[in-house]
């Protein structure tokens, strides 16, 4: 699984005790290779590339360090608007006038998201090196852990997306949208109308993913306001399977 998250649990855990948990759960992995990411911000609490660990297992264990988009979630709409680009200010400010809708749900939007997922990936410009199975957003939806979002325009549906629920930040994981031109697009929409509906919520951040490679994308994230987190993903090869 991409992206990041810690244990779940009622009530934030002290990292040395967070630590203990994973030092226990890779003792008793079943799994050859477990791959461990940090929340943006914290990658202090694995080893770092260059920590003697790498050097000492490399075999064993390689770390990198990677870069997501953030989007601050504090404050009134007024604080949200004013960390967008100055060029784009205006028409999130009237992203209701411009005909698009949102409908939020889980199971009920489903079947909408894997089509608009599997049709949307076949016009990206760099090809997917892999695609989620069905199987797995349909797990992420049988809980309260996942919202997909469903937007339309004119009555007709233009896109889908799905964001993962944490206890104070969101998730931005998948989506699939109709190219059309305009002032502002079915994303432009969507993102936004998120953000504002979590900030509601109570979340205080909108994680919008990596981007390496992929200036267009990158600047899709920055032009809401996302600032750039560092995030570290260790992956462990367990020593009972070097051979």
């Amino acid at each position: 699984m991409m992206g990041y998250g810690g244990w779940v649990c009622a009530e934030p855990m002290d990292l040395g005790v967070e630590q203990r948990l994973m030092r226990d759960w890779l003792a008793h992995c079943k799994w050859p290779l477990v791959e461990v990411t940090s929340s943006p911000g914290r990658a202090a609490a694995l080893p770092s590339v260059d920590s003697r660990w790498t050097k000492a297992l490399p075999r064993r264990l390689r770390s990198a360090d990677t870069q997501t988009h953030c989007l601050d979630l504090t404050g009134d709409t007024a604080a949200l608007i004013a960390r967008t680009k100055p060029n784009v200010r205006s028409y999130l400010r009237r992203h209701g006038d411009f005909g698009f809708s949102c409908r939020v749900g889980s199971r009920e939007c489903l079947v909408d998201f894997l089509r608009w997922y599997r049709g949307g990936s076949q016009g990206w410009r760099v090809e997917a090196s892999h695609l989620y199975p069905d199987a797995f957003f349909e797990a992420l939806c049988e809980g309260d852990g996942a919202d997909v979002w469903v937007v339309s325009a004119a009555g007709a549906q233009v896109g889908a997306a799905v964001f993962l629920l944490g206890r104070r930040d969101v998730f931005y994981l998948a989506s699939g949208t109709e190219r059309a031109s305009g002032p502002i697009s079915a994303m432009d929409v969507l993102v936004w109308s998120a953000a504002l509906h979590y900030r509601e919520r109570g979340f205080v951040s909108l994680n919008l993913g990596a981007s390496e490679g992929l200036d267009s994308v990158a600047r899709f994230k920055r032009k809401f306001g996302a600032t750039e987190a560092t995030y570290r993903r260790n992956s462990y090869l367990l020593p009972r399977f070097i051979r």
